[in-house]
């Protein structure tokens, strides 16, 4: 898998529309619920030092949305968002796919999920086994993977949100 050295420069390739369309995680606090994941969206732009982000999601049948401002922690590629998590960018090649490693802080416990976002709903099979390349190199079993389940009820939501002007430019990048 091609390793990221991914500066602020280079970043507004990554910006942004991506389709969640992968996830792999031990913690039972993303994978209990795993076979009713549905494919989500995320639009990214570069704000204020930061990533504005805005990710809307399938939860138990119900479409979230979320939107924060993600501040560099001072790793290429890492940053921290509202409620005691963080992410990281693993993998990319800004076209195509991306790699994201989530963290989140509960109880003192560290839960870890990574996923697979592509720049349409129906990633290429070629990303699709970088993403196996990736948790095969993290000792994850077949069971930890999930390609998610294709539904645009949540997708099509990021069309009617209200965006501030800085995100609407990013969407006629894709």
């Amino acid at each position: 898998m091609p390793r990221l050295s991914l500066s602020m420069s280079c970043f507004d390739k990554f910006i942004g529309l991506w389709y969640e369309v992968g996830v792999i995680s031990n913690s039972d606090v993303f994978m209990k619920p795993k076979f009713s994941i549905k494919i989500g969206v995320m639009l990214t732009a570069l704000n204020q030092g930061g990533i504005f982000t805005m990710m809307i999601y399938d939860k138990y049948g119900q479409c979230v949305l979320e939107q924060f401002l993600a501040i560099p922690m001072g790793i290429p590629g890492k940053y921290r968002i509202p409620h005691s998590r963080e992410f990281q960018v693993m993998g990319t090649d800004y076209e195509n796919y991306a790699i994201l490693e989530f963290v989140l802080l509960l109880k003192k416990k560290r839960h870890i999920v990574t996923k697979l976002y592509s720049r349409n709903s129906s990633p290429k099979p070629n990303d699709i086994n970088i993403f196996k390349e990736f948790w095969a190199e993290r000792d994850y079993t077949e069971e930890q993977i999930y390609m998610l389940q294709t539904d645009e009820k949540c997708t099509k939501m990021i069309l009617y949100v209200p965006r501030r002007k800085h995100v609407i430019r990013s969407i006629g990048r894709n």
